[in-house]
């Protein structure tokens, strides 16, 4: 299970690295540190479905996402979001989620009803 950390204000890469530290044990397989406007986030990522590092945080337009969890139906997903133009690089399930979003917002649930 990937470790999550995140605080607002200044950037502060030592108690970014600090948090990260403490959640080690969580992911081994990579360690994202990221300063975005006023917003400090980081990842110890567990690698499972997509082995490849180097693509977290993933980064949509303007927003960014670090994500513990998986999409079941990322395949189904992943195929409508191509067929509708959108550009994926990886085999990730969480690089659909930012997609999905700016394409649907919370109105989402009618997405995955089409697709039914």
């Amino acid at each position: 299970m990937c470790g999550i950390i995140g605080f607002s204000g200044k950037k502060n890469t030592k108690k970014l690295n600090q948090g990260l530290e403490i959640i080690e044990h969580r992911g081994r397989d990579e360690r994202v540190a990221l300063h975005v406007d006023s917003f400090n986030l980081g990842m110890n990522r567990l690698s499972i479905q997509d082995l490849t590092k180097g693509y977290y945080p993933f980064k949509f337009k303007s927003k960014y996402l670090v994500f513990n969890g998986e999409i079941y139906n990322y395949p189904q997903l992943k195929k409508q979001l191509v067929r509708q133009g959108v550009n994926l690089k990886t085999n990730c399930d969480a690089e659909i989620i930012l997609p999905l979003y700016e394409h649907y917002g919370t109105q989402g649930g009618k997405f995955l009803h089409n697709l039914c």
